[in-house]
């Protein structure tokens, strides 16, 4: 029988990677793209170069602040505020096993899966919480055979 064992606490830098991994990239391309729009109607509108460049100087400094100040405080909060979170997690895989809440997706890293139950509600699994670290690869295979919703190979 396959038996997978996890165990470990996860860490405000955990949970802000996990979310910077997730979110962010969608989040930069929006903000982005909003700065691409009001460029665009700047141009149209003939505003002057120097005006123009101001603004996407200014538009910079926010998308730089908010990545390394803003949210990392917002997502520091978050995590203080969530003592479940902030337990030790202790989850056994097996063979034939079910979960409580159906898994939407499931998204693979070199050092962590993390399983989305909900758009806001994921649960971490990091490699170095493996029991026997020489598994993860064939975990990561267990979880596309047998758990992920999107997987070819069920």
């Amino acid at each position: 029988m396959i038996n997978f064992k996890f165990r470990g606490k996860v860490t405000a830098d955990d949970y802000l990677k996990m979310v910077r991994r997730l979110t962010n990239f969608r989040n930069l391309v929006f903000e982005i793209a909003i700065v691409l729009v009001v460029l665009i109607v700047y141009y149209f509108i003939k505003t002057p170069l120097m005006t123009v460049l101001a603004f996407l100087v200014f538009a910079i400094a926010i998308l730089v602040l908010n990545y390394f100040v803003l949210a990392p405080k917002k997502y520091q909060r978050m995590y203080e505020q969530n003592n479940e979170l902030q337990r030790e997690q202790v989850y056994d895989f097996y063979d034939g096993m079910t979960f409580a809440q159906p898994i939407v997706k499931v998204v693979y890293f070199d050092d962590a899966v993390y399983f989305y139950f909900s758009k806001n509600q994921a649960m971490i699994l990091k490699k170095e919480w493996l029991e026997k670290p020489g598994l993860w690869d064939a975990f990561q295979g267990f979880v596309k055979m047998r758990i992920d919703p999107t997987s070819k190979n069920k």
